[in-house]
């Protein structure tokens, strides 16, 4: 059952707000985690029109999850796992009135600080929807390997490349005979030009 005391910010009310208050936290209570839950119902199901049966199988409770807060209000959500050798960064979601300012960009950066410093030897990757590619090429993120359909959507493999060739030849994944190759190919062509 979802939080029956969802608020949610309303273009009147956002329209007045002078100042955008983003907080960004772990998810520790079962009402911010209910909160999660119904933006991602927002998103996925009514926006986007992802059977609410796919959703659902998505809604698990492993990983960590993350809440972005505007003012004190129910904002943006998402979630990494540590999954094989890699860290995967899944469900963002951002209601649709608060995008484009500046909630996303909070929460992923808060997620991908947060990953780097509890999970330093995982790539961080995530598989993204085509029309959010460009956002998240903004934070760093690449596109590898060709396109792939899951939920009805075109989506491709991103990963957040290290910051240096130490990190890259600590990852776990290069040891990892289950990583894509399209991630090993990105990883070790990026490791010879730098040289």
């Amino acid at each position: 059952m979802l939080s029956t005391a969802f608020k949610v910010l309303d273009e009147e009310t956002l329209n007045r707000i002078k100042n955008f208050d983003i907080t960004i936290s772990r998810v520790v209570s079962r009402e911010d985690y209910k909160d999660c839950l119904e933006i991602r119902r927002r998103v996925f199901i009514e926006k986007l029109g992802i059977s609410e049966c796919h959703e659902r199988r998505e809604c698990g409770g492993s990983g960590v999850y993350f809440i972005a807060h505007v003012n004190g209000y129910p904002a943006g959500t998402g979630r990494f796992r540590a999954k094989k050798c890699c860290l995967k960064f899944e469900r963002i979601a951002i209601l649709p009135q608060l995008c484009r300012r500046g909630v996303g960009r909070a929460l992923m950066l808060e997620m991908q600080h947060m990953g780097h410093r509890e999970y330093p030897r995982y790539l961080q990757i995530m598989h993204a929807q085509e029309n959010a590619i460009p956002f998240y090429k903004k934070l760093g993120w690449v596109v590898v390997g060709d396109s792939f359909v899951e939920a009805h959507l075109k989506h491709y493999i991103l990963l957040l490349p290290p910051d240096n060739d130490v990190e890259v030849r600590n990852l776990l994944c290069l040891k990892d005979p289950r990583t894509p190759q399209a991630i090993i190919d990105y990883l070790t062509i990026r490791e010879q030009l730098r040289f």
